[in-house]
């Protein structure tokens, strides 16, 4: 059941002074737009998601440092798709977008900060699959399932249009219709195909390791606003480099940290 969930997390409600050097005119649009609206995927770990009834995640973390850094305030947007928190950008009804990679579609309507986070990318299969996937011409007969909207369904709607995909909505439905034996595979970043297929006991899945560069090289996660935007991005731009080389530097180490912390937690739970 989706829903929206808004949440004014980690700052008191008072304006906070930057501690970065913000222009005349990025001080006057945050006296003018205190609160960013930002978007928090339902299950998207370690990198964003809802959890406790708060979002969390790495992403999370960074959103909320550069929030500090700059002054902002940040309502979290919780409860729709990928898809639909892009449509959500283009028609004004959310700020910012996280854990973005950049491509030339979206490039038309969003600006995009430096990368905060590059992560390696895998293929995912049933543990019986025979096939030997090392190139991604390894994949293209078969039947890929994909989240709706993601990076990789672009990539291979645009370069391989005669490829068999099955959109998903989320990346739990994607994993679970391989488990089943709906599809075939899917592509996808290691850390969250490793957590997601431990968190829900898909035992049958295997995570595959790919050398070839095409479409499985490290991707490198962004943050996004409109691009009509641009006074914005540039605020958070400056909020990234402030806690990229400065003396708060959590989110270099705390990819590995959220994976031990949620392997933990799954292993409590078993």
């Amino acid at each position: 059941m989706r829903f929206l969930v808004f949440s004014l997390l980690l700052f008191p409600l008072y304006v906070h002074a930057s501690e970065v050097a913000l222009s005349q005119e990025e001080q006057r649009y945050i006296e003018a737009h205190p609160i960013v609206r930002v978007h928090n995927e339902m299950d998207w770990a370690p990198f964003n998601f809802y959890e406790d009834g708060r979002a969390q995640g790495l992403s999370i973390d960074v959103m909320n440092l550069i929030a500090q850094k700059v002054g902002l305030k940040v309502a979290y947007t919780t409860g729709y798709s990928w898809n639909e928190f892009l449509t959500m950008m283009q028609e004004n009804r959310l700020d910012v977008m996280l854990n973005i990679v950049k491509n030339d579609d979206r490039a038309k309507y969003l600006l995009f900060t430096t990368p905060y986070q590059s992560v390696a990318h895998c293929v995912v299969v049933r543990n019986d699959a025979p096939w030997k996937i090392e190139t991604i011409h390894d994949i293209l007969d078969k039947n890929i399932a994909m989240e709706e909207g993601f990076f990789n369904h672009h990539y291979l709607k645009e370069h391989y249009p005669n490829t068999r995909l099955t959109l998903k909505k989320d990346t739990l439905s994607t994993l679970q219709s391989i488990a089943y034996n709906e599809t075939d595979l899917t592509v996808g970043l290691v850390p969250v195909e490793t957590y997601m297929i431990k968190r829900y006991g898909l035992s049958n899945l295997k995570v595959i390791g790919i050398s070839d560069e095409e479409l499985f090289a490290p991707k490198d996660l962004r943050i996004a606003t409109s691009i009509h935007n641009p006074i914005l991005i540039g605020i958070l731009q400056k909020g990234l480099d402030a806690i990229g080389s400065g003396r708060a530097q959590p989110y270099r180490q705390s990819l590995g940290q959220y994976e031990r912390r949620k392997n933990y937690e799954l292993e409590c739970a078993i």
